[in-house]
């Protein structure tokens, strides 16, 4: 996204004149570091683009080598990291091939722990009987004939550390028959069914649906996938984890639009190839108590097919800054029969941005050497230092199983699918960014706390960030004691760095300004800013 010379106050104005005099609010930050996710933090900006940066694909964390993941792993996986346990757990799907069983597979759930995020290990758990033989990493399987609901697809996992210990893992995920179930567990490996047995909610959405706890609003929110004319994203809110509202169109956040149908149409759940496949394809809202008729996910002819849908939404309330949301979420697209992860970002958790023009974050491996097809990422990140890894799986397969225009389970692969880790900057997501020409941008009034302004900055050699601090009507009055902050004495910052403290004249103190509404205006030039912060 271009910034180009909008601006917030009147686009053009000179935002340093003592003559102007804006109403604005302050914006509190105090030392809680500050993401350029979006345009938030742009008054007025010129030159500048919010450029999305993309993660290295840097190995293979986890891939099907045990008997039981000779189904393949499957699409959905979430990261748990655990330092009361000393390492991170990782819960992925697979499923068990079983010659003669009709349907030929069932799925499993399989947990992995690393003490580093890079090498991962499959613990022999001791849990769970497959084929005589309980040395294994699985914690849950789907149990044919079972009378009490069985595992069938991985929602997300998370650590509730307000809960009494014998709960501090709680876990959402589908059964089979479809319903949504919650869990709990005091070591994320001995699961116990919750809300005695019942669904945790009557809405009927599959998919990996997510949840965590939000403690800007004190509540579970829940990201779940909406069914009607195509797939989207829902988000819903409650108070008490076994106890989830239904799902309303009201509720989407996320959703196919205009500049996502590139061809004739946008293709619904509901129709594949011109033919209305569901008789009812005018019931959106399914429940337990009025489930849909059977209805085919796949068409002989995907040449006929058109449009997006959106699939899983990995929402990661980011933990290293404030108000930063993502979602790394899969668009599946119909004709090519592909899923590429995109990038979503939010400062709620509700308005939803795609910055980078619907470009894929983390893109097709070359078909030359890799024939992935699949691709869905996690919800959870892990912090190494100054880097951060994302997971993902890679499936060569194709959405409905084989090749287009065959679909059978039976033509499958052993032994399919991988989980890769890629690599992204801290605060990495998103950039202001500037290129040869000098850009810069102004703040809306701030009031921080600390005593020192660090920035997450990549100036490159030929680059600079220079920064000045105003007061809220754009000059420096010796009241503010702001001339000793003025461009012309900040000392010029050409860095990599995730934490530069800035200078001016050699002095980083800024405490003198604290609990005062000001602004930062900041000039630079083939740089990129990701992140500032006040610090102690």
């Amino acid at each position: 996204m271009w910034l180009g010379e909008q601006s917030r106050l009147q686009s053009g104005d000179d935002v340093s004149s003592p003559a102007r005099r804006p109403k604005q609010d302050a914006v509190e930050v105090g030392t809680r570091k500050q993401l350029f996710i979006d345009d938030s933090f742009f008054a007025s900006s010129r030159g500048l683009e919010l450029a999305v940066n993309n993660p290295i694909t840097t190995g293979i964390a986890i891939k099907a080598d045990k008997p039981w993941e000779k189904g393949g792993l499957q699409s959905y996986h979430t990261i748990v990291p655990d330092p009361a346990a000393g390492h991170i757990k990782m819960y992925y799907m697979c499923f068990v091939r079983e010659p003669g069983a009709k349907p030929n597979r069932r799925h499993i759930l399989c947990c992995a722990t690393s003490t580093d995020g890079i090498h991962w290990e499959k613990p022999n758990l001791g849990l769970i009987d497959f084929h005589g033989n309980k040395e294994n990493n699985i914690v849950m399987i789907a149990m044919p004939n079972s009378e009490v609901p069985t595992y069938n697809e991985l929602g997300q996992v998370v650590i509730d550390p307000r809960d009494v210990p014998e709960r501090r893992y709680k876990m959402l995920y589908l059964t089979d028959p479809a319903a949504i179930m919650g869990a709990y567990s005091d070591d994320g490996y001995r699961w116990t069914i919750g809300n005695e047995g019942q669904p945790i909610t009557r809405a009927l959405a599959d998919s990996q649906n997510m949840f965590l706890w939000d403690d800007s609003i004190d509540r579970w929110v829940g990201y779940f996938r909406y069914w009607g004319a195509t797939r989207r994203v829902c988000r819903i809110e409650t108070e008490d984890f076994w106890s989830w509202p239904f799902l309303h169109q009201e509720d989407i956040v996320l959703a196919p639009d205009a500049l996502d149908v590139y061809d004739k149409h946008l293709d619904g759940a509901f129709h594949r190839a011109g033919k209305v496949l569901d008789r009812r394809q005018n019931k959106t809202r399914y429940s337990l108590d009025n489930p849909p008729e059977k209805f085919f996910w796949s068409t002989d002819n995907p040449d006929d097919l058109d449009g997006v849908d959106f699939y899983n939404q990995p929402v990661i309330k980011y933990p290293f800054a404030e108000k930063a949301y993502v979602m790394p979420f899969s668009a599946f697209y119909h004709p090519p029969d592909l899923l590429e992860i995109q990038l979503a970002v939010s400062r709620d958790g509700i308005h939803w941005d795609r910055p980078g023009d619907r470009q894929p974050w983390i893109r097709m491996p070359l078909e030359d050497d890799d024939k992935t097809r699949r691709m869905y990422a996690s919800p959870g990140v892990v912090r190494s230092g100054n880097k951060l890894y994302h997971y993902h799986t890679a499936i060569e397969q194709y959405h409905g199983a084989s090749a287009p225009g065959e679909y059978e389970i039976e033509k499958m692969p052993d032994y399919i699918g991988q989980i890769r880790r890629t690599e992204l900057r801290l605060d990495g997501y998103v950039s202001a960014s500037a290129g040869n020409l000098e850009g810069g941008f102004v703040t809306p009034p701030i009031v921080f706390a600390g005593k020192r302004l660090e920035l997450n900055v990549d100036t490159s050699a030929s680059g600079y960030v220079e920064v000045e601090l105003l007061d809220i009507y754009g000059s420096a009055p010796l009241g503010y004691q702001l001339k000793k902050f003025t461009r012309e004495d900040c000392d010029r910052i050409i860095s990599n760095s995730t934490c530069r403290t800035v200078t001016w004249n050699g002095n980083s103190d800024v405490s003198a300004l604290a609990g005062k509404p000001i602004r930062m205006h900041v000039r630079m030039r083939n740089a990129r800013l990701y992140a500032f912060q006040f610090v102690e």
